[in-house]
């Protein structure tokens, strides 16, 4: 009876044993579940951040495009005027005999050389200031 008690004994003890691993392992297994799931979390939280800025890059990438095609734009309306400007200072060059100078003092004189046909170097001239006004 006793060998029956003492084995008995020992399987309790190792059924208690078991237990205790048991317990261990179940308590291992939840810390890795935990941790498994907070960096799931993790995870997503970036994959929606990624998200985001994917997004916000896009707005960007539109946002530059329409700007530059503002400027695109504007760049070639400013090419247009300066193309009717030349022409404008080219046609008053070459049949008024226009010529602008800058002289001290922030002026502009401005001389014509062709205005009178009866003497066509006879040069008429006056002076312009420019100010902030």
């Amino acid at each position: 009876m006793s060998l029956k008690l003492k084995e008995e004994e020992r399987m309790t003890e190792m059924i208690l044993e078991y237990k205790n691993q048991l317990c261990k392992q179940n308590k291992l297994i939840q810390e890795k579940k935990e941790n498994v799931l907070k960096m799931i979390a993790e995870v997503k939280g970036k994959e929606q951040e990624s998200e985001e800025l994917t997004a916000k890059i896009q707005e960007l990438k539109e946002e530059y495009a329409r700007k530059r095609e503002t400027i695109s734009t504007a760049n070639k309306a400013n090419e247009e005027r300066l193309k009717g400007l030349q022409k404008s200072a080219d046609l008053y060059r070459d049949y008024l005999g226009l010529e602008i100078r800058k002289i001290h003092g922030n002026k502009l004189q401005f001389i014509f050389t062709s205005i009178d046909p009866k003497n066509p170097e006879s040069p008429y001239m006056f002076s312009m200031s420019i100010n902030e006004a």
